[in-house]
């Protein structure tokens, strides 16, 4: 199943140059709970922005980029082809992890969505996530959490 995960603020920003908007303990332990052990798909800004050369640890990453060969020899999956992602999604879960035009690709395909909501705004943002309340409907909120000033809810959505 296709799933995405991501830290929004309340007008759906989610980073300022190639950073993200919130440092949440909690938030990234839920994140590492939820993809431990399966599948990440992410650009290569956000591949970058991990500072890891092997990726996420634990974690099959694939990286969707216009230049694969980038990539050869590193031991990340990288790929210009959706279609066999979404092939691997019908048997694995995976999880879109970013940047924007990553989740704005793969949207239409999702059927889950794990959303952190920030009850603020983020002081500095250049990074949107893709509108998404028409399709999806509130499931549930997995917990509701305070930490360094900001209060946030952890949400699962799915598609309507």
């Amino acid at each position: 199943m296709l799933k995405m995960i991501v830290a929004i603020d309340v007008n759906r920003g989610i980073g300022y140059q190639n950073e993200l908007l919130f440092n949440l303990k909690k938030d990234m332990a839920f994140f590492k709970r939820k993809t431990l052990n399966g599948i990440v798909v992410m650009g290569t800004n956000t591949f970058k922005s991990l500072k890891r050369e092997k990726g996420l640890p634990n974690r099959t990453n694939i990286v969707v980029t216009r230049s694969p060969e980038e990539f050869e020899g590193t031991g990340i999956y990288a790929t210009k082809d959706i279609d066999s992602i979404l092939a691997l999604s019908e048997h694995h879960d995976v999880f879109v992890i970013g940047g924007a035009s990553i989740y704005e690709l793969f949207l239409p395909y999702a059927e889950e969505l794990f959303i952190t909501q920030v009850t603020s705004a983020g002081e500095r943002v250049d990074t949107y996530f893709p509108e998404f309340h028409e399709d999806f409907r509130l499931r549930r909120v997995e917990c509701a959490l305070e930490e360094s000033g900001f209060y946030y809810l952890i949400e699962k959505w799915e598609r309507k």
